[in-house]
C-alpha cells in the first residue's frame, strides 16, 4: 500500500509540474491584463506578448501547416496539425476610410473548424478580387457594377506570441514577394511584425497553470507524510523487538 502511494504521489508531482511549466507563458501573459483590439492595433503592440481580441476580416490565405505525429513505443497513434494564414488586422470599415495603417500579421489555429472557415474567407476574397480586376481591365468604371465586398468574420480570442521559425518567415515573405509587392523588405518593415498570433486563450491556461501548482502541492505534501508515516511505522516497529 505504502508503494502504491508513493508512486501515486510521485506521478501527481510529474503531472503538476509539466501543467505548470506548460501553462506558465500563457498564464504570465493572461495575468499581465494586457488586452489588445486586433482592429486597433498598431505595430508597437506586438512588441510582447499580450492577450488580443477582435475580428479577422481579411485573410490573404493560408502559408504553411505544421504537422506534429505522437507515438507510443514507436508505434504512430495520431497527428495534430496547426495551420498558418496571413491576415490583416483591419475591419471593414477600414475601406470607408482615408488610412493606409494596416498590420500583416501570421495567425495559427489548430482548430479545423475555424481553419475551415478561414479557407471560406480566402475564397470569397479571391472572388471579389478577381470580379474587380476583370470589370478594370474591361474598361468598366461603373461603382453600381462592382461586387459588393466580403462580409464574413472570424471573431479572436488569442495571444500575441513569439514563433522562432525562419522556415515559417521564409513562406510569408515568399507569399508576399509573389502575390503582393516586389519589395518585400520595405512591407515587412512598415506592416509585419516578428510576433504571431495563436489561437489560444491565455485565460484557460491560467486556470491549468494554477491547477499544476495545486496539484504538485498536493503531491509533495502526500509524498512527505507518506515518508514520515513510513519512518515512524518503522521505529515503532524496532521499538517493539
Amino acid at each position: 500500500m505504502k508503494k502504491f502511494l508513493n508512486t501515486l504521489f510521485g506521478v501527481l508531482i510529474v503531472i503538476g509540474i509539466v501543467f505548470t511549466i506548460g501553462n506558465a507563458s500563457e498564464a504570465i501573459t493572461a495575468m499581465n491584463g494586457k488586452v489588445v483590439n486586433l482592429n486597433e492595433a498598431v505595430k508597437s503592440d506586438f512588441d510582447k506578448k499580450a492577450m488580443i481580441k477582435g475580428d479577422i476580416y481579411y485573410v490573404y490565405d493560408q502559408i504553411a501547416v505544421e504537422e506534429v505525429t505522437h507515438t507510443s513505443y514507436g508505434i504512430k497513434t495520431g497527428t495534430d496539425e496547426t495551420y498558418f494564414y496571413l491576415i490583416d488586422n483591419y475591419n471593414k470599415d477600414w475601406f470607408d476610410s482615408d488610412s493606409q495603417d494596416y498590420m500583416t500579421i501570421i495567425y495559427s489555429t489548430a482548430d479545423k473548424d475555424k481553419a475551415k472557415k478561414l479557407d471560406e474567407m480566402v475564397q470569397a476574397w479571391i472572388e471579389y478580387e478577381n470580379a474587380c480586376y476583370e470589370l478594370i481591365e474591361s474598361g468598366n468604371d461603373n461603382a453600381e457594377d462592382f461586387p459588393d465586398i466580403p462580409e464574413a468574420t472570424l471573431e479572436l480570442d488569442g495571444m500575441i506570441a513569439e514563433y522562432n521559425d525562419d522556415d515559417l518567415v521564409k513562406y510569408r515573405d515568399e507569399y508576399l514577394g509573389e502575390y503582393i509587392t516586389d519589395d518585400v523588405d520595405t512591407f515587412v518593415s512598415e506592416h509585419c511584425t516578428d510576433m504571431i498570433i495563436k489561437d489560444i486563450k491565455p485565460s484557460r491556461s491560467k486556470g491549468i497553470f494554477f491547477a499544476g501548482i495545486a496539484i504538485t502541492v498536493i503531491g509533495i505534501a502526500g509524498l512527505v507524510i507518506s515518508i514520515i508515516l513510513g519512518i515512524k511505522a518503522k521505529r515503532n516497529s524496532e521499538e517493539l523487538l
